[in-house]
């Protein structure tokens, strides 16, 4: 039996093995932990101190001005990464934060999974979700208005300080 596979398809299969082997390198790093391990045994959960993480990171290029705890989502035709924003479905999904602040074109620290801390958030413990208001922002409760998209980022365990964990499941109000 053959089976014919469409443009289409070979995108998403070329896509999927993409993202399949940056996955596997970064298992490299973690092949030792033992089983049974928890998060808590790779990271630090404790972030002493702000603009603080413990985590997985990726040096991607900025295509546009980013600070610390900024969200960003990456664009595929640029090849950058840039504020995410629930109000508009091409500006979605995010796949980190911004651990450094920098100027479009410049390599940027990003956070893809683990903890982080900003004094300036205000969270109560709950989930956390991509701001509608500000690009690169983060809220405590999902958007609600028409038209915009829902992404849970994590968890907040203290007022300042979250988990990084997003889903890439995107939802539209």
């Amino acid at each position: 039996m053959v089976f014919k596979v469409g443009e289409c398809m070979k995108k998403k299969l070329n896509i999927t093995l993409i993202i399949l082997l940056i996955f596997s390198l970064l298992t490299i790093n973690i092949s030792a932990v033992p089983i049974g391990a928890k998060v808590e045994d790779l990271f630090d959960s404790t972030l002493a101190t702000d603009h603080s993480y413990s985590g997985l990171t990726l040096t991607l290029t900025a295509g546009e001005s980013v600070a610390f705890g900024d969200v960003v989502y990456m664009n595929w035709t640029d090849k950058e990464v840039k504020k995410a924003d629930a109000d508009a479905s091409t500006t979605v999904p995010a796949i980190g934060i911004a651990l450094e602040t920098k100027a479009d074109g410049q390599a940027c620290l990003v956070l893809i999974f683990g903890y982080i801390r900003d004094d300036s958030w205000t969270f109560t413990a709950s989930m956390v979700y991509l701001s509608d208001g500000t690009a690169g922002g983060i809220l405590s409760a999902a958007p609600s208005d028409a038209g915009d998209q829902v992404q849970r980022l994590g968890f907040a365990f203290h007022a300042n300080k979250m988990f990084f964990n997003p889903s890439f499941d995107v939802g539209e109000i």
